[in-house]
């Protein structure tokens, strides 16, 4: 991590012209009241005040984190959303724009972050109004949806926000882990009288990540992700600021070959990685037909924890993915739940009917591997107006119209969960959430709407 301090990195804005704010110079949200709060996008200037007031009312980030924040080669001061009285900073909130996974599709999204209001202003509606604020710029910025973390969801649940994320990690004893590997390791050794010909399991070289092996961890990352549900794309420019913003202690990588390797074969010799912090993985990647050698990083990490700390390992990944299974073997446990010591993930789908739009083809796929009998037509309702999912020989399409036989009715909370992959359709149907009118209307809503892993490794929200 640079050792550039906030005031620092503050002046590099201002030499550089980074300070420009909304269009309009000022006001983000016109006040709709002569004493309203009025929100407005901020300057490289109000850097040093805005760190004071998040240490104030949140004891954090730190120097660093915030100093990495600045960083960011995205960063714009007027991704930040400011309220204040004369000069007194009362309000603030944060906006990171990015794109997400979700599927064979790229959506893009925008992070909410920090929204925070002085303590002796709470209940003035300054919360609101930031946060409406944050959703006209997210708007405006082309995402289509907003992502949050709170311990507050009553909150966001009123101005239309709702959970439609899981977490997914396992948490174990590193010493029970290393028994059940070490285990696992004699019962795979062949027997030279009865399996005189099976191989002994591949070990790769497990080591310290170094900086020159950037272009490997990128190619993993990239190959992990490529059709999956929820993790970000990174650029390589991102990658570079994952990497000096340090949100990791260490990053393991395991190598199929020699210890030390030339320049031009860490590429492809570089097989797996896994970023650790205080005794969690936060990210563990590897090649297709390598999956093994995820077992073995975490054996190192384990050994490790157990040398310094002696504290349980815990493990991010997606659900489904057969380490949480090995986790419970070892005598720990899987969370997955829509919480996490109060935590939710929330998320506001800012136009369903675009999204929709861009699923037809996942939708059309999902349609053809369950030989649904077309051409069919299942209606949705969204925001009052009806839509007709056409099913036609070939594909898919999207036209507004009746009702028709077949078709389906939720709350928009519960459209987003749909669209998203994070509802069970028959348990929503028996809690009366979903609607359909008849019983082809329910049975192709489970198909083109499974639940999805929708998931993303926490490395890319580790603070410095």
């Amino acid at each position: 991590m640079s050792s550039t301090s906030p005031a620092d990195v503050v002046r590099k804005l201002q030499r550089s012209g980074r300070a420009a704010t909304s269009e309009s110079g000022t006001a983000v949200v016109p006040t709709q009241q002569s004493q309203g709060p009025v929100v407005t996008a901020a300057r490289a200037g109000d850097h040093l005040a805005i760190h004071k007031f998040l240490l104030d009312v949140f004891h954090g980030p730190t120097s660093a984190e915030f100093t990495a924040q600045l960083e960011n080669p995205f960063y714009e001061p007027s991704n930040r959303l400011i309220v204040k009285h004369r000069k007194q900073l009362i309000g603030h909130v944060r906006l990171r724009q990015q794109q997400m996974h979700f599927g064979t599709e790229l959506i893009p999204i925008s992070n909410l972050c920090e929204l925070a209001t002085a303590p002796e202003y709470r209940q003035r509606a300054i919360g609101s109004a930031l946060l409406q604020a944050a959703e006209q710029q997210m708007i405006r910025d082309g995402s289509l949806l907003g992502i949050l973390e709170t311990n507050v969801p009553n909150f966001y649940r009123q101005h239309g926000w709702t959970v439609a994320n899981r977490h997914s990690f396992s948490t174990a004893d590193a010493r029970n882990i290393l028994s059940t590997l070490g285990a696992n390791r004699i019962q795979q050794q062949p027997i030279s009288i009865n399996r005189p010909f099976e191989e002994e399991p591949k070990q790769y070289n497990i080591r310290l990540w170094r900086h020159v092996e950037q272009e490997a961890l990128i190619h993993l990352y990239r190959e992990n992700t490529v059709n999956s549900y929820g993790p970000l794309v990174r650029s390589e420019d991102y990658w570079r600021w994952l990497f000096s913003r340090r949100g990791f202690e260490r990053i393991y990588v395991a190598i199929d070959g020699p210890d030390k390797l030339q320049l031009a074969g860490s590429y492809k010799s570089i097989i797996g990685y896994a970023a650790i912090r205080f005794g969690r993985i936060l990210e563990i990647m590897t090649a297709q037909g390598h999956e093994k050698a995820a077992y073995q990083l975490i054996d190192r990490a384990c050994a490790d924890v157990i040398e310094s700390t002696d504290r349980p390992i815990s493990i991010d990944a997606p659900p489904g993915n057969p380490l949480h299974e090995f986790m419970q073997s070892a005598g720990g446990s899987y969370h997955h739940s829509e919480d996490s010591n109060g935590v939710f993930t929330m998320i506001k789908l800012f136009d369903p009917l675009k999204l929709l739009e861009q699923l037809r083809e996942e939708i059309n796929q999902r349609a053809q591997e369950a030989a649904i009998a077309r051409p069919f037509e299942l209606g949705l309702e969204i925001r009052g107006k009806w839509y007709q999912i056409l099913f036609t020989p070939r594909s898919v399409k999207i036209v507004k119209g009746k009702s028709g036989r077949s078709h389906l009715r939720c709350k928009e909370s519960i459209l987003t969960q749909l669209l998203l992959g994070h509802l069970n359709v028959q348990e929503a149907v028996e809690q009366g959430l979903l609607n359909p009118s008849t019983r082809i209307a329910f049975e192709t809503a489970e198909t083109i709407f499974p639940q999805l892993p929708l998931w993303r490794p926490p490395l890319d929200d580790s603070p410095a």
